[in-house]
């Protein structure tokens, strides 16, 4: 059999029904069903058309709709580390991802930090996009947690998902399994991730148990409700199969005294914010145009917690918040007519979320 196996699988239990095409705005783009795609595929056609796979948000939501249950997002998968191991010229910008990489899995980025108690259990994990986002809120819910859970000690770094999206296996396993020996070195068990990408690369792809920040505040969360508007709910892509992440973060802004509205393609539905699976380091306009799909679509001010979601649409007319914005930021009003960060803004402000998490 090909090494392509999930893919060979996807040829031979493909029905052709169409309802993925119907559900995806990557496979119209690219194919006629996601049967030729995969034949395609396991000929080794990824070789002369290697921006295909990298064009893929891998959001799961084919395998939501598919009645044989197909994921075309893990066959994506298993061709870009085929091209990463044939050491194939990698598409677009994809080959700089591996910088970026650098730094945030690097020992310059990299705290931990025992529980307040002295007795770990479980870690915070704000990951590296929310501390690119805003350092301010990374150290606003490390200091919160630190008065509700004395035994949730601290861990900065990244999950290693773009070395994953990317293809690279070996370099995923590695970042993979300093968070793993972080952990057992500090006696944690669990880890708190602020973000719905990490949760879902932690959950999905390794042994590491996680629990969302989320959850956990709305268990404590305590602060009187303030006027604080109406907002559009955008779930994160990856959050789709995290039900308690989803419900958590509603409560939350409700508790804050949010009205909080729901688009089309919410929940277990949730849509890609066109970014997921590097395809703006494929093509940028692609995702771009994905971004203002999703942006014209929720149709108001938009509030989520993925930072990466809250940043691809905020250049296209679509104001935004981070639920945490809400619980933490006192002016509102700057915070989501705010310019999305470019990547010297991103690492200025990680650099100064550890600078912050290191009192």
């Amino acid at each position: 059999m090909s090494k392509l196996e999930i893919t060979q699988n996807i040829v031979d239990s493909c029905i052709e029904c169409g309802q993925c095409m119907d559900a995806c705005e990557f496979l119209p783009k690219v194919c006629e069903n996601p049967k030729n795609l995969a034949e395609e595929m396991v000929t080794g056609r990824y070789v002369a058309k290697t921006e295909v796979p990298y064009l893929c948000n891998m959001c799961g939501k084919c395998a939501t709709v598919c009645p044989v249950d197909l994921n075309i997002g893990d066959m994506i998968q298993e061709v870009r580390v085929q091209v990463f191991e044939e050491d194939i010229p990698l598409p677009g910008n994809i080959k700089y991802v591996k910088n970026q990489q650098k730094f945030v899995a690097s020992d310059q980025f990299f705290l931990a930090k025992p529980a307040p108690s002295g007795n770990t259990k479980r870690m915070f994990f704000p990951g590296c996009h929310l501390s690119g986002y805003s350092a301010d809120l990374v150290d606003a819910s490390w200091r919160w947690m630190n008065k509700n859970d004395e035994d949730c000690g601290l861990l900065l770094t990244c999950c290693g998902a773009p070395s994953y999206d990317t293809g690279d296996k070996a370099r995923y396993e590695e970042i993979l399994g300093k968070v793993k020996a972080t952990m057992a070195e500090f006696g944690a068990t669990e880890l708190v991730t602020a973000c719905s990408n990490c949760t879902m690369h932690f959950r999905d792809y390794s042994d590491v148990a996680t629990v969302s920040l989320y959850e956990v505040m709305n268990q404590k969360w305590e602060s009187p409700a303030k006027e604080c508007g109406s907002w559009v709910m955008h779930d994160p892509c990856k959050s789709r199969t995290f039900p308690e992440m989803q419900k958590a973060a509603r409560e939350l802004l409700k508790k804050a005294g949010c009205d909080v509205k729901e688009p089309d393609n919410t929940g277990a539905d949730a849509k890609c914010c066109g970014m997921g699976g590097l395809v703006g380091y494929t093509d940028a306009d692609w995702a771009g145009a994905l971004s203002k799909q999703r942006a014209e679509e929720l149709g108001g001010d938009l509030v989520t917690y993925c930072a990466s979601c809250r940043q691809a649409m905020r250049p296209y007319e679509r104001n935004g918040v981070h639920v945490l914005d809400i619980l933490f930021n006192d002016d509102l009003d700057a915070a989501k007519q705010a310019d999305a960060h470019g990547a010297a803004d991103a690492k200025k402000s990680q650099l100064k979320t550890r600078e912050l998490l290191s009192v």
